[in-house]
Parts: C-alpha cells; sequence; structure tokens
C-alpha cells in the first residue's frame, strides 16, 4: 500500500530523481482522470509554469 502522500502512482519521497530538478509537488491533484482528486492535466496555471520551465 502507497502512503500519502501519494499521486496513485509511487509514494512521493520515492519518486524523487538523482540529479534532477524538482519544481515541487501540487497537492489535491492525481495523475490522470477518474480518481479521487481531478487529474493534474486539467490545472492550466500550473501546466503553463511547467510550461514555461522546460522551454529554458
Amino acid at each position: 500500500m502507497l502512503s500519502d502522500p501519494e499521486d496513485g502512482t509511487t509514494e512521493q519521497a520515492k519518486g524523487q530523481l538523482s540529479g534532477g530538478v524538482n519544481r515541487g509537488h501540487v497537492t489535491g491533484q492525481c495523475h490522470t482522470s477518474g480518481m479521487r482528486d481531478p487529474a493534474q492535466t486539467q490545472n492550466a496555471s500550473r501546466n503553463a509554469t511547467m510550461n514555461a520551465n522546460a522551454a529554458r
């Protein structure tokens, strides 16, 4: 079983990549639709921020 906080795929603490750039976690969202929380793909503001970071 996964412990909270988790996104339905992996526990937050175990999903960090060594050497990766962590842009933070958002609570109250899930990785896909049909889950307890709304899908992260529906968060236009967060997606715009992530797209801007990716364009650097």
